[in-house]
């Protein structure tokens, strides 16, 4: 696996997001979820926009201020809704079943997950 540890700012190598998950397996779910939207999302987030930051267009599409998150977004139909890639899915799913926080079954040749107790 030559390539497990490429990535930066725009993508997140496996390497690392293996790294959070294992080191991050006994927190609990709600926890863990808090943990990465902030260590992972927000920080990308942060980090892209910066990078793209260019003729004074601003990128970002939300803010840390005093009182929390604040969007940037001036109406709702600017609101980005993403599709979850298929090969990110699967990655997070089974590194999260690894780490044993899920637990997967194979129901009809479907993968069904389930929260680990």
């Amino acid at each position: 696996m030559p390539h497990i540890r490429e990535g930066g700012s725009t993508r997140v190598s496996l390497d690392c997001w293996a790294k959070f998950v294992q080191s991050n397996k006994s927190m609990p779910l709600q926890a863990f979820v808090s943990k990465l939207v902030e260590n992972f999302l927000l920080s990308q987030h942060f980090g892209v926009a910066a990078a793209r930051y260019t003729e004074g267009k601003q990128r970002l599409r939300l803010t840390i201020e005093e009182r929390g998150l604040v969007s940037m977004l001036k109406n709702a139909n600017e609101i980005w809704k993403p599709n979850i890639a298929r090969d990110r899915l699967d990655t997070i799913l089974s590194l999260m079943k690894d780490a044993g926080l899920l637990i997967a079954s194979d129901i009809g040749g479907k993968h069904k997950y389930y929260l680990a107790s």
